[in-house]
């Protein structure tokens, strides 16, 4: 381990190139930062902005060919890596430098147990005997604070929950101690009550180890929890790099401040988030200037003619834009109550406005581009059902209560466990356990909760994708439980669903412009009854989701994970319907196409009235888009509120703790964090009573014999809300 302060890693003026037909892509251009000791460096910035190559550059896992190293260093304790030979490079690789990849599943082998996986890097690098490095293994499996790791460290991936999974690749990168560890999105594929763990995890062994942590993230409230310093990439090049509290009070480059500004923030009320224009160019075809210009509010000729340099702005501060010193003297950052920034890019937009044009570029001048049930089941059901009517009815005057589009009532949604082959007493799983809602017209209902508590499921099971198990589901006063394939086929046109992950449910032989056709030529109306008419939507849609017109003709392998998510967004925007099921459909996107995508669902709410069931697990975009919020924990939901009442005034333990977990994007918060301990109970075996009891703080005897039932509350403030807890 290095003494902290001492220099551990330097990336100078490193260019990454590959070598394409379309032409070279210059995926990092000429970067340089450092790393020491104890200290945690953020490399943000949207998808395609080099933070990973960057990453994955340091510890030469870049294929080459296509790839090759154009120019630079990398320097580790002052030895260029470059130079080193691949046999002297694995004794760097996973010894001294070691990676947390984003998706451990598919970073895991899956034929292992994961402590013969561990094992083995501690074999091959500290040259030790299987029982001693199994040994070893059993350590680091405790020192992640993995449950029961005598059993977990026989289990395969599979067998493992993702908070799990992830915390065995950290204790994988860890296993030999490292100088350096490069986490690239560990926490992005994570619940936030998980993300809040891994992320005290990460910041206790950094401080028992003393190494140095690399944070590549896209989210700006892990940065200002985590960093010490931040590097802001975008296009292959380092546009600004500042302490992180300098960063967030005082950012300087028009992209930083962006980004900022397009963030939405607990605190913040529903309205338009802060787009910015167009998408992120093609790293084959840079042009001779500024590579942010074409989406850049303070452009000018010069900034589209010359590339500007990194100069100091501050101390620790350094910033590569033309304008930065003007730019400097516009309003500061505000400081919303959650730390948000969501009003920087309209205060800029006055500032710039009421300044004068900048080489004849008005303000205005960039292009708005967005480039089996018990008799005691059944009674508890209808106290639910009962409960909700009558909270709705008393609630606030909005859609849900005057004309409610989708009435669900006791749904159950139950599988057979793995043992059913072998006969009776197979276990069940209960993924969804007699849950009541409804969603109005125009209206947005969120459904938020840890990864495995049936906010899916219940998605599924209200469009038939899987059939429920029990309950109704109405949908404009249709019963759709009990249709058949046909009568189920011609209701399609009134519900759609945005998958979560968009590659498993585009047809990979059909091309983009085809996909997002496909519905209009199933369910052809007057705008869409004729060839031209269906490609002028299809245009229409792509360009309202942030996808080239070119983008047409790809396949769905040419895309990005982001672009495949627009793609599916755009499919189940193409029949307008009633409502949609939004399945995590922000998840994969890039805080500025996030926004783009939230302001367009909001937009086509507003215009066409469309009603979102939307599951998601960012509550700061829960926080932004719903009118109402439910929240579930292992197949019940323990908690009903309007969102302003929710978010200023949770009932239920669960969703405190929940809130508690958002990181904040302000450097300066001091909130203490509730965490929340270990994983969900299996929803094969869920504890009697109180299916939170086991995790709560506050459990008492009564929260293990019986379950809460949904119970109005009175907030004081004409807010509607339900909580089922025996304690508050």
């Amino acid at each position: 381990m290095g003494e902290k302060g001492t220099l551990l890693l330097e990336i100078d003026n490193l260019s990454t190139f590959f070598d394409t037909l379309a032409g070279t892509v210059r995926s990092v251009n000429g970067v340089s930062y450092s790393l020491h000791a104890g200290e945690t460096l953020g490399v943000v910035g949207e998808s395609g902005c080099g933070k990973s190559v960057t990453a994955l550059s340091a510890l030469r896992l870049i294929p080459t060919p296509p790839g090759r190293y154009a120019g630079g260093q990398i320097r580790y304790r002052g030895t260029n890596l470059l130079d080193l030979s691949e046999k002297e490079m694995r004794r760097i690789r996973g010894n001294r430098i070691s990676m947390i990849f984003q998706e451990p599943m598919t970073s895991l082998n899956p034929v292992l147990t994961v402590g013969r996986q561990i094992a083995e890097t501690i074999m091959v690098h500290q040259k030790v005997g299987k029982r001693r490095a199994y040994a070893q293994a059993l350590e680091m499996l405790e020192l992640v604070q993995i449950a029961e790791p005598r059993r977990r460290i026989d289990e395969f991936p599979h067998q493992l929950s993702g908070g799990m999974r992830q915390r065995v690749m950290i204790a994988l990168a860890l296993a030999c101690r490292p100088d350096v560890l490069i986490a690239d999105e560990p926490t992005t594929a994570l619940d936030v009550t998980i993300q809040a763990q891994i992320l005290q995890l990460l910041r206790d062994l950094q401080k028992q180890l003393g190494m140095g942590v690399v944070m590549i993230t896209h989210d700006l409230g892990v940065v200002a929890e985590c960093c010490d310093r931040v590097v802001v990439m975008y296009a292959g090049r380092k546009v600004e790099e500042a302490p992180v509290a300098e960063l967030f009070d005082h950012p300087a480059h028009p992209y930083t401040r962006a980004l900022l500004a397009a963030m939405p923030a607990m605190s913040s009320q529903s309205g338009r988030l802060e787009e910015i224009p167009g998408i992120v160019p093609a790293l084959h075809k840079l042009g001779p200037g500024c590579s942010f210009a074409p989406r850049c509010r303070y452009a000018t000729q010069r900034c589209r003619a010359e590339l500007p340099p990194l100069h100091a702005f501050g101390d620790g501060h350094t910033v590569a834009c033309f304008e930065a010193e003007r730019i400097a003297g516009l309003a500061a950052v505000p400081q919303a109550a959650g730390g948000g920034h969501a009003t920087v890019a309209a205060q800029d937009a006055v500032a710039v406005a009421e300044s004068s044009p900048l080489d004849g570029v008005p303000a205005s001048g960039v292009p708005d581009i967005v480039g089996a049930s018990t008799a005691a089941g059944a009674s508890h059901a209808a106290e639910v059902s009962v409960a909700v009517d009558e909270s709705l009815a008393s609630g606030p005057d909005h859609a849900a209560a005057a004309a409610p589009l989708l009435v669900v009532r006791d749904l159950k949604k139950y599988y057979a466990g793995s043992r059913a082959w072998f006969g009776k007493g197979a276990p069940v799983v209960q993924a969804v356990d007699g849950i009541s809602f409804t969603v109005g017209r125009g209206e947005t209902l969120s459904l938020v909760g840890e990864s495995g508590c049936g906010k899916s499921t219940t998605g599924k099971s209200i469009v038939r994708l899987i059939q429920p198990t029990a309950g109704s589901v109405q949908i404009d006063g249709v019963e759709i439980t009990g249709l058949d394939a046909e009568q189920m086929r011609m209701r399609r046109r009134d519900m759609q669903i945005i998958f979560q992950d968009p590659y498993a449910s585009l047809n990979p032989r059909m091309t983009a412009g085809q996909i997002v056709m496909e519905p209009m030529r199933n369910f052809p109306d007057a705008d869409t009854a004729t060839a031209r008419g269906r490609q002028e939507r299809v245009e229409w849609l792509f360009s309202k989701v942030g996808l080239r017109p070119e983008a047409t003709s790809k396949y769905p392998h040419e895309f990005s994970g982001g672009q495949r998510q627009r793609l599916g967004i755009a499919r189940a925007l193409a029949l307008r319907p009633k409502l949609i099921v939004c399945d995590e459909p922000v998840s994969a996107l890039d805080v500025s196409v996030q926004a783009q995508i939230i302001n367009l669902l909001t937009d086509l709410q507003n215009e066409l009235g469309v009603a979102y069931l939307f599951v998601a697990h960012d509550l700061t975009v829960v926080r932004h888009i719903s009118h109402r919020v439910a929240v579930m924990y292992l197949g019940h939901i323990v908690e009903i509120a309007d969102r302003d009442t929710l978010f200023s005034r949770p009932l239920h333990p669960y969703t405190e703790i929940l809130l508690s977990a958002v990181p904040m994007p302000d450097p300066h918060a001091t909130a203490q964090r509730k965490l929340l301990q270990g994983d969900p109970p299996s929803p094969a075996h869920p504890p009697s009573g109180c299916r939170f009891h086991t995790r709560c703080p506050l459990a008492r005897p009564i929260c293990t014999q019986e379950r809460p039932v949904l119970t109005p509350r009175q907030t004081g403030a004409g807010g509607q809300q339900m909580v089922a807890c025996h304690v508050r």
